[in-house]
C-alpha cells in the first residue's frame, strides 16, 4: 500500500486488489501470522510483559462487508480463535461488523447481526460493552 508514516508499519493482505482490514502499529516489529489474513481479516501477534510475566496476545481487525449475501467471516475467526486457544493467546478483535442488533446499539436487528451475536455468544470470547460509531 501506498501509507508512508514515519516510525509506523502497516499490515494489510498483501497480492490483493483492495484489501479492507489493515492494522498500522507506531514504533512497533509486527508481522501477520501465515495462513489467517485475507482481503477482511488481518492480525499479528504481540509479546509483552507486564511486570509479572511474559504475555502474548493476537490483535485482529475484521471488516465485515455490508453488501455480502453470504454470512461473516465465522470460518476465518473460528480458526483464528482456535489456533490462539491451542497456543495459549489472547485474542483482541477491532471489527466493522456492518451488522444491525440491538446489542450493539441498533434500534433494528438484521439477520447478518443475529448470525454474528449467535457466533459470538457461542464462543469463548468476552465481548466487552460495545462502541457504536454511527457514519
Amino acid at each position: 500500500m501506498g501509507l508512508n508514516i514515519p516510525g509506523c508499519t502497516l499490515i494489510c493482505m498483501s497480492g490483493i486488489d483492495r484489501p479492507r482490514a489493515c492494522i498500522l502499529a507506531k514504533n512497533m516489529n509486527i508481522w501477520m501470522l501465515p495462513g489467517f489474513s485475507c482481503r477482511d481479516l488481518v492480525e499479528f501477534p504481540i509479546n509483552y510483559n507486564d511486570g509479572e510475566a511474559e504475555r502474548h496476545l493476537v490483535v485482529c481487525s475484521a471488516y465485515l462487508p455490508y453488501d455480502s449475501e453470504d454470512p461473516p467471516l465465522l470460518g476465518e475467526f473460528e480458526e483464528l480463535m482456535h489456533y490462539c486457544e491451542e497456543e495459549n493467546l489472547y485474542l483482541v478483535i477491532g471489527c466493522d461488523s456492518n451488522t444491525h442488533h440491538m446489542v450493539w446499539g441498533r434500534t433494528n436487528c438484521s439477520d447478518k447481526g443475529a448470525v454474528l451475536l449467535e457466533f459470538l455468544n457461542s464462543s469463548n470470547l468476552e465481548i466487552p460493552p460495545t462502541i457504536v460509531l454511527e457514519g
